[in-house]
C-alpha cells in the first residue's frame, strides 16, 4: 500500500501574508483528534518550503520544518510531490528530497486537499496583519495559488522511489 500525491503549483505576484498548500487529511470526531500530512508555502517565507505532519493528534501546531531548496523561486512552476508509504513519509520538491518521516506514518486512508488563504495571526509566522477583508467588492484583489496540474496514484507494488537526499532538515 502506499499513496503518491504530487501537485505542479507557483504563486502569482505573491504578497506577503498568504499560504497556498496540498495536503493529506482525516479527521477523527469522537476523539477530536486528526491525521495530516502537508505542504504548504508561505508568501512570508519565498524561499522556503514549510513541511508538517501529524498522526492522530489534537490541531494545533504538529511538527513543522521549514525546508530550503536549492534554486527554489516560488513564482516559477514547481513540482511537490509527497509519498505516503507503510513505513515512512517523504516529501520531494522538484524530485529533491527535502524531509522524511518514519515515526508518524498515518495508518489511515487520508483525503487530499488542496488550499490558499490568509491565516489569521495567531500563526505569526505566516500572517501579515496588514492584509486585511477588503471593505467594499470595488475594492476587491485577486491573489493567486496557481496549480497546473495534480496527480494522485496507488504506490500498492511498493516500487523503489529514487531521488536526490537533501543534507540537512530531513528526518
Amino acid at each position: 500500500e502506499g499513496l503518491i500525491i504530487e501537485i505542479r503549483a507557483r504563486m502569482l505576484k505573491p504578497v506577503k501574508g498568504l499560504v497556498g498548500g496540498a495536503f493529506l487529511y482525516k479527521y477523527f470526531p469522537e476523539r477530536q483528534n486528526h491525521s495530516e500530512i502537508d505542504f504548504e508555502l508561505l508568501t512570508n517565507r519565498p524561499d522556503q518550503v514549510q513541511t508538517n505532519i501529524y498522526r492522530d493528534e489534537p490541531l494545533g501546531i504538529g511538527h513543522p520544518e521549514f525546508n530550503t531548496v536549492p534554486q527554489f523561486d516560488m513564482t516559477r512552476f514547481n513540482k511537490y510531490r509527497i509519498e505516503c508509504l507503510p513505513d515512512r513519509v517523504r516529501w520531494l520538491v522538484n524530485d529533491q528530497l527535502v524531509r522524511e518521516n518514519t515515526t508518524l506514518v498515518p495508518g489511515e486512508a487520508l483525503t487530499l486537499h488542496l488550499n490558499f488563504y490568509g491565516p489569521e495571526c495567531n500563526w505569526a509566522i505566516a500572517c501579515d496583519a496588514g492584509l486585511q477583508p477588503a471593505t467594499s467588492p470595488e475594492n476587491n484583489i485577486t491573489y493567486v495559488f496557481d496549480i497546473d496540474c495534480v496527480r494522485v496514484k496507488s504506490n500498492a507494488n511498493h516500487e523503489p522511489v529514487s531521488a536526490k537526499r537533501k543534507s540537512k532538515n530531513s528526518k
